[in-house]
């Protein structure tokens, strides 16, 4: 069972033809009745709820869990970097924050662990930051990908800065299994929770 709150993204799951049933529905008002799933989850919906309706969407979650059953989320953590994630759209929380968060609903965690550390290419889009100031104008028209300047210094920084992009990233993915067995959990950009519901 699929659940998504836009009519146009269910129709571009329906046109994969996966086989499962879609409903519409919002994560804060599953349509669904208590206990009806063995397991759900939720890959990257809660951070784009803001804050103070988060808390409704996990309960719902947990809600429609059969006693005992698995919840997988895969959320935005911080981690030590407080840049990552505040985009207005993006509402992510600590790694503890999100387990706090659903724990509070009923559900234990199993283990969790990161996801997408893309180091290269994090260590590269902090030099660029730390060379244009990570405010600056400069390094947010350079980042931006449908910026066009008739500066001509500008315009060379913005070529050159996605042509590095367009090596440190597949590096990145390259990379990302031996990173991801030597750095800490909490430097990943994503999150990926296992919970038990309370029997």
């Amino acid at each position: 069972m699929g659940v998504d709150a836009t009519i146009g993204m269910l129709q571009i799951a329906r046109a994969h033809d996966t086989g499962a049933p879609l409903t519409t529905g919002l994560a804060q008002s599953l349509p669904f009745s208590d206990a009806a799933f063995d397991c759900l989850s939720d890959i990257t919906v809660v951070q784009h709820i803001p804050y103070e309706v988060q808390s409704k969407a996990l309960q719902e979650m947990v809600r429609v869990l059969k006693p005992g059953g698995r919840m997988i989320l895969m959320e935005v953590i911080c981690g030590k970097d407080p840049h990552i994630g505040k985009d207005s759209h993006v509402f992510p929380r600590e790694p503890g924050d999100w387990i706090s968060e659903v724990e509070r609903c009923g559900a234990s965690l199993i283990e969790w662990f990161g996801q997408e550390f893309l180091l290269a290419d994090h260590l590269f889009v902090r030099l660029a930051q730390t060379l244009f100031g990570r405010n600056g104008h400069l390094v947010k028209q350079v980042q931006s990908t449908s910026y066009h300047s008739s500066s001509r210094e500008s315009s060379v920084a913005h070529r050159v800065y996605w042509q590095l992009r367009r090596i440190t990233v597949p590096f990145s993915v390259w990379a990302e299994p031996a990173v991801a067995r030597i750095c800490p959990a909490y430097l990943a950009t994503h999150g990926i929770f296992v919970f038990r519901k309370a029997l």
